[in-house]
């Protein structure tokens, strides 16, 4: 929006969030902005669950819909999200988001968790279908497009060797096709060599929909 109204350049900015210093590169011409990149922290791993069954009965599917041999496992870039791997995008279509079944998997884990769905396709993954399940933490049933969510996936991708451990990884991500909204967030890892990990970056086309005036 602020590229669009000539309130910031093309190429490299920094927004000052309560995050934290966030950089963007902003692709395209004055005022007629392309495509928007935005970097993330170094992804944090935590918790691993060991209930596959449970999480599929949770979700509405059987255990063999979700994947064995890929973990069932929290990560972040600032919001946290348990990473479900499933088999197939039949399986992915057929999970349901209710608030009391996705609170129940969470009354005796460390914390209560957003949970993210994928499906990924190609060997190295180049495109993942996605859906992201909220109602028992922030009311959400159903979310077309989760940036946050998308680059910790990144990092989940590369910790696991779903996608290439050196050099610069992009990949795409589609999700709210169940929602009748579909969505597309492109993904880039980049392996820096360091101890933190791969930095990563999500980036995406938009369009204003909508804008008002407050009065104070």
């Amino acid at each position: 929006m602020l590229a669009s109204r000539g309130q910031l350049r093309t190429g490299e900015a920094t927004l000052r969030l309560g995050v934290g210093d966030t950089r963007i590169t902003i692709e395209g011409k004055a005022r007629n902005p392309y495509f928007i990149w935005m970097s993330h922290r170094a992804a944090q791993f935590g918790e691993r669950r060991d209930d596959p069954d449970r999480i599929a009965a949770g979700l509405g599917i059987d255990p063999g819909d979700v994947r064995g041999d890929l973990p069932i496992e929290a990560v972040s870039t600032g919001n946290p999200f348990l990473f479900v791997p499933l088999s197939s995008v039949d399986a992915l279509k057929r999970c349901v988001s209710s608030r009391s079944a996705l609170h129940a998997l969470f009354e005796n884990a460390p914390r209560i968790l957003p949970v993210y769905l994928f499906v990924g396709e190609g060997s190295p993954m180049q495109s993942v279908r996605a859906r992201m399940f909220a109602p028992h933490t922030d009311a959400i049933t159903e979310d077309p497009a989760t940036g946050s969510a998308a680059a910790p996936l990144g990092a989940y991708l590369r910790a696991h060797g779903l996608i290439g451990s050196t050099g610069r990884t992009r990949l795409r991500v589609v999700q709210g096709i169940e929602m009748g909204r579909r969505g597309e967030i492109a993904v880039e890892v980049l392996n820096r060599g360091g101890a933190d990990g791969p930095s990563i970056r999500i980036g995406g086309r938009c369009t204003i929909v909508g804008e008002g005036r407050m009065r104070l």
